[in-house]
């Protein structure tokens, strides 16, 4: 029995491995053959592929240049030539999906077809567009006059300092004026018909019908923005229009449930393009050779000046083994002060925070918001920033089938401070101050407890950050504005009567100090910033009253019949006290 057994095992172990060798070949033949299998079924789609041509023009017939031709799900596409041409390969039950800026996506089945004639269609979201123009609106298709419009959700996604600067570059045919990069200073107005014109001719901006400064109004507010570019807008608003007309709408609320929405950003700004100030060493030769240069002989034409040092003095500057000396009253300085460094920040931050609340039903509805924008200076001392806070309120109710109101709430705060001196100032000292003159008096100087800040050749910028007093302004805008449209009693006819005040104060208190360096040891004067030490206390005030009657009759077929009466009505005051301090 036990040799019975063990012939079993020895023919079960015989078949295992015969089955084993036969798995083995059969995976490596499939292994083999399924890159052939892969290449086979590519070229079998490739064969199935074949290119198609076509032409693509507008309603009139007209090629159109520049369309994208892609096939659809894919990567694979091309674009029109300047004939309108298009050439593509394909297969044969591909779609072609193709679009075009201010023209309606089409899906075109290629089949059988190996040429193609495909014409587009305009737009009708784009023509329906509403765009304010003055007293009302209209759509785009129906627009005669020279008129640019953007969305404010376009002008909120790009980050800048202000709703102003973020215009720059949405519209043809406006110019943002730029001063700098100061905090809260970075824009001046608008040009909308270039900058040939003489004068301000700074564009007029209506903020929900009132004049106010665009740069103060928070991004997020903004529905929409119209650009009135041509001499249609002076029927309206008169000769104020003559620079153009910008109209912001801001936003309102919706029959809807309650949607509170926020937005905040942190940035951080660098300074591009900076001027590299030279070494102290390299910067010695070259007042040497101006020196030099600053005499002439009329006859020879030969430099006859004299070098402001020789080359041993010259050879020191820089030299760390040797900073300075005494020269009578003065201190001979050798060192090499990097003032750039010393004084400008690498980088700058900015903040916004907004926030708002909207919703409403069929009778009432509401918009409510609050913005709050911080950025600070490139100076590294002192002084440097911008604070912006911004409240609205927008209520809009149908009181009836006759009567609607809709009341107008706004608050702009916009605080700026900056060094007496002018920050401008301070980033020219930091230019112009020498590289050999060191930030400190050397501490032996029996003047360094009483003032330890050097200024033997140049006024010493981080001195004035620190100690020159500071300039702060405080301009605040609030804004009323109520509403009443009586409808329906006329089929078509509407009057829309407003009445608004705009109130604006302004607060600047500038403090300056005056700082004065003495030579060595405290003797005679090198320096001072020349101002006295005064405290200057600006207030001024401004009333805009407005009335607004507007009769406007719907004939039909879009056209409109409208008669409009406004009075504006201006006051301020202006009050300035200043007191001057001995040292």
């Amino acid at each position: 029995m036990e040799k019975i057994h063990k012939i079993k095992r020895t023919y079960i172990n015989f078949l295992k491995r015969k089955l084993m060798y036969i798995g083995t070949g059969l995976l490596f033949s499939l292994l083999t053959l399924m890159p052939l299998v892969a290449e086979a079924q590519n070229r079998l789609n490739e064969d199935e592929k074949h290119t198609v041509t076509g032409v693509i023009r507008d309603v009139v017939g007209e090629s159109l240049v520049g369309v994208s031709v892609v096939e659809k799900s894919t990567t694979n596409g091309t674009m029109t030539d300047g004939d309108g041409k298009f050439s593509l390969n394909v297969k044969s039950d591909a779609i072609l999906v193709v679009s075009y800026v201010g023209y309606d996506t089409q899906e075109v089945a290629v089949g059988n077809n190996a040429n193609l004639q495909i014409d587009l269609q305009e737009s009708n979201k784009l023509l329906n567009e509403v765009v304010v123009v003055g007293y009302g609106i209209q759509k785009k298709v129906n627009l005669t006059g020279s008129v640019a419009s953007v969305s404010g959700k376009k002008i909120a996604s790009i980050p800048s300092a202000n709703a102003l600067s973020s215009m720059q570059g949405l519209l043809p045919g406006l110019t943002v004026l730029r001063n700098g990069g100061q905090p809260g200073s970075e824009t001046s107005g608008i040009r909308i018909r270039g900058m040939s014109s003489t004068g301000t001719a700074n564009a007029l901006v209506l903020i929900d019908g009132i004049e106010s400064d665009l740069a103060l109004l928070n991004p997020e507010d903004i529905e929409s923005v119209s650009v009135l570019k041509d001499a249609a807008a002076a029927s309206i608003y008169g000769a104020r229009a003559a620079a153009g007309v910008v109209l912001v709408t801001t936003k309102t609320g919706a029959s809807a449930k309650v949607k509170i929405s926020y937005n905040g950003s942190v940035g951080f700004n660098l300074p591009t393009f900076m001027p590299q100030r030279l070494t102290a060493w390299q910067e010695q030769d070259l007042i040497n050779i101006s020196r030099i240069n600053s005499s002439i002989d009329p006859i020879t034409g030969a430099a006859t000046g004299a070098a402001e040092w020789d080359a041993e003095r010259s050879s020191w500057v820089g030299n760390p083994n040797f900073s300075y000396r005494t020269n009578g009253q003065r201190w001979d300085f050798f060192q090499s002060t990097n003032w750039m460094d010393l004084g400008r920040k690498d980088y700058t931050m900015s903040t916004d925070h907004s926030v708002s609340a909207s919703g409403g039903s069929d009778k009432i509805n509401y918009y409510l918001s609050a913005g709050y924008h911080d950025k600070n200076g490139i100076l590294k001392y002192g002084p440097d920033g911008n604070q912006r806070t911004n409240l609205r309120m927008s209520l809009n109710a149908e009181l009836n089938k006759y009567v609607s109101a809709n009341v107008l709430g706004s608050y702009q705060g916009d605080f700026k401070e900056q060094s007496s001196y002018g920050n401008l100032n301070i980033l020219n000292s930091l230019y112009t101050a020498r590289g050999r003159q060191p930030l400190l008096n050397p501490e032996e100087d029996t003047n360094y407890a009483i003032n330890p800040y050097n200024a033997d050749l140049q006024v010493n910028p981080i001195d004035i950050m620190q100690h020159s007093g500071a300039n702060k302004s405080r301009y605040e805008s609030f804004v009323g504005k109520v509403g009443l449209q009586f409808k329906n009693f006329v089929k078509g006819l509407t009057l829309d009567l407003n009445a608004s005040r705009k109130a604006d104060y302004f607060n600047q208190e500038i403090d300056k100090r005056l700082l004065a360096w003495p030579g060595k040891d405290g003797q005679g004067q090198r320096q001072s910033t020349g101002a006295s030490n005064s405290l200057t206390k600006t207030k001024n005030y401004a009333y805009q009253d407005k009335l607004e009657a507007l009769l406007n009759y719907n004939l039909g077929l879009n056209p409109h019949c409208s008669l409009a009466y406004k009075k504006d009505k201006f006051q301020g005051n202006l009050a300035q006290k200043r007191a001057i301090f001995e040292a």
